[in-house]
């Protein structure tokens, strides 16, 4: 029913395509002068010099945190304003799919503030907007991402299969892609004293509550050693966030962790467990539940992420060609001294706004996952 309301939809737009250009020509001249600040205008939408110099200021915010993990990543602002235009239009093209991201998009942000370990959206927004990014625009962009692989899933129609052939071949070609550096992921158990303030004073090492502290890490080592579950211990007894997933907290790469702590975690086997930290949220015990060693993992390690890349590149290539319907179909004028660089080059790859929400979209786990590790942070 959806693709032939769609249908529909498509061949009236063609059957008239004059009068629609001639009645949108007349409302974009009639509003010019009312709106001097305009930069183009897609169909009934407008995008304002605020709003290129607000998605510009984002995308510069986003890549300068990125290049932390991607050196070599670059930003291309003459794509921008192109970048935006079918952003618009896929804004625009939702309705009439009767597309709704609005819970994919609240379980994504879920999903990045259990990934970020913050317990709701509020805290995530503390964590962006500290890094000085909009946090607003940051949702925008996340659901437009979601609306273009919404938009490119409905014109497929049905499930995309991807083959073990597709797979191999895209790994033998970009396998080099998956390339990790040595990381660890650890379970913790975090025995608090309780201080006011909630981190040790360096002056405070012979409070009675720190050496109470100290004394029940060193009773749970001890059971731990013994055979009782370190997974129990930590839901049970840890004052740490991770207390309510037994302790887990995630994979470390070399260089994301205190130096202190990066020694005695990657120094550990698989399954190890340290004896307890002092640090100055109170003692800590590590368990390493897995070593990954630096390297290029085989195909069956990384093979969820290729299936997932390979459907990306056949929805991105469903989306592209679309992309180039919905312009022919669409009126866009931009005003003189900016440039569309897709209607310019647009057979390289008019689909390239999906691919930049995308793309911020991992960016921003990246940074999430990576700078909110209060306990790994600080000094011990």
């Amino acid at each position: 029913m959806k693709h032939s309301r769609w249908l529909v939809v498509a061949l009236g737009a063609l059957s008239v395509p004059s009068i629609a250009l001639v009645v949108k020509r007349f409302y974009w001249l009639g509003s010019d002068t009312l709106r001097p600040r305009v930069v183009a205008r897609v169909n009934e939408s407008v995008i304002t010099v605020a709003e290129l110099q607000e998605q510009s200021n984002f995308a510069n915010r986003m890549l300068d945190r990125w290049k932390r993990e991607m050196p070599s990543i670059s930003n291309d602002p003459t794509s921008l304003l192109g970048n935006i235009i079918d952003c618009k239009l896929l804004l625009q093209e939702a309705p009439l799919f009767e597309i709704d991201v609005d819970k994919d998009l609240s379980d994504l942000i879920n999903e990045i503030s259990k990934a970020a370990r913050v317990k709701d959206e509020e805290q995530l927004k503390g964590i962006i907007t500290a890094d000085g990014i909009n946090f607003d625009l940051y949702k925008a962009n996340l659901k437009t991402s979601l609306i273009g692989r919404a938009i490119a899933r409905e014109i497929v129609g049905e499930p995309i299969v991807v083959t073990d052939y597709e797979e191999q071949e895209y790994y033998k070609k970009f396998g080099s892609g998956f390339e990790e550096a040595e990381q660890v992921h650890l379970s913790e158990i975090l025995i608090a004293p309780h201080l006011a303030g909630g981190l040790i004073p360096r002056q405070g090492m012979r409070d009675s509550r720190l050496v109470a502290a100290r004394d029940k890490a060193r009773k749970l080592l001890e059971q731990i050693r013994k055979g009782a579950s370190f997974k129990d211990l930590a839901r049970d007894e840890s004052n740490g966030p991770s207390a309510k997933e037994g302790g887990d907290i995630g994979w470390f790469k070399r260089g994301t962790l205190a130096q202190p702590l990066e020694d005695i975690a990657f120094s550990l086997p698989r399954g190890g467990v340290s004896d307890e930290i002092f640090t100055r949220q109170g003692y800590l015990i590590l368990k390493v539940i897995e070593h990954k060693r630096a390297g290029i993992p085989p195909l069956a390690e990384v093979k969820t992420q290729v299936e997932e890349a390979v459907r990306f590149l056949m929805l991105r290539r469903i989306l592209r060609d679309h992309l180039f319907r919905l312009r022919g179909l669409s009126f866009i004028d931009v005003k003189s001294g900016n440039v569309d660089k897709w209607a310019l080059e647009g057979a390289l790859d008019p689909s390239h706004a999906l691919m930049k929400a995308a793309s911020l979209l991992l960016a921003a786990m990246i940074v999430i996952i990576l700078n909110y590790r209060l306990v790994f942070r600080e000094e011990s």
